[in-house]
């Protein structure tokens, strides 16, 4: 039986998430942070025998499925297809089962990595890399992800919709940057915290400022953050091996591989 989960099953759901905290990351954080009364989310659940055995999330345009068995319920397209995505994901062994089901999407591999200490060796450099807390500052980062090729998935954004969509991060997730003359020239966020961990996302240095160590710089800072002064793990994805090593170097280890399916562009 598939149904659509409340309030009263939140505390069932997190326990059966919670078996796997961090392929679950983006789902927990999203119950726990936005809950099941808001128009931009819904959660839903497949059971046996009163037991979990897969949970869905819509995040917006986003599905994510996750089972604890390497399985797939044909009673899930009805839904999916109803939402109508634009990207659909999980870790790999579930997508493997999903893709052949949307042949108008592509897929996009990711490896899954997570860090659970951060070196004493790496500086924290709170002269250089600040922490966002204004309108304008998400519209200074806006800026500048905008211009990078890896996120062409915002290339239809707007500057005013994006900086509504991310000023409640600011509530509970982090965002770091470095700016000069008013510009932002590197930045990377966290959002999906949880009480156990956070997701590394929009991690971006403009072109002109590359090759100057800035990216190491605001990711060291959010893991100074979430490991030494919130007591979480962080994890993220990558698919560039050059950006894999600037994480493996900074103490991200590899857990899974994910996958994303991205709708095809008319």
């Amino acid at each position: 039986m598939i149904r659509k989960l409340t309030k009263a099953d939140e505390a069932s759901v997190l326990e059966y998430l919670y078996n796997d905290p961090q392929i679950n990351i983006f789902i927990i954080g999203d119950i726990e942070n936005f809950g099941f009364d808001v128009d931009f989310q819904d959660i839903y659940g497949e059971f046996e025998n009163n037991q979990y055995i897969s949970v869905l999330l819509r995040y917006r345009d986003n599905v994510i499925y996750y089972s604890h068995k390497e399985y797939f319920n044909t009673n899930w397209l009805d839904i999916i297809k109803d939402i109508n995505p634009e990207f659909i994901s999980g870790k790999k062994a579930l997508i493997d089962l999903v893709v052949a089901y949307f042949p108008s999407f592509i897929e996009k591999p990711m490896y899954f990595a997570e860090a659970k200490e951060l070196d004493t060796s790496f500086h924290v450099d709170n002269e250089i890399v600040t922490r966002v807390t204004k309108r304008e500052e998400i519209g200074l980062v806006f800026d500048l992800l905008k211009t990078i090729t890896e996120f062409e998935s915002m290339k239809n954004a707007t500057r005013e919709k994006h900086i509504e969509e991310h000023i409640h991060y600011l509530d509970h997730s982090a965002l770091m940057m470095i700016t000069e003359n008013g510009k932002c020239l590197s930045t990377a966020a966290t959002v999906a915290d949880t009480k156990k961990s956070a997701m590394v996302v929009g991690v971006a240095t403009d072109p002109s400022a590359r090759n100057k160590g800035y990216a190491s710089k605001v990711m060291i800072s959010l893991m100074d953050e979430y490991i030494n002064k919130r007591n979480k793990s962080l994890c993220l994805f990558f698919d560039n091996p050059m950006a894999g090593k600037i994480y493996n170097r900074l103490g991200f280890e590899n857990v899974d591989m994910w996958v994303m399916l991205v709708r095809k562009s008319d």
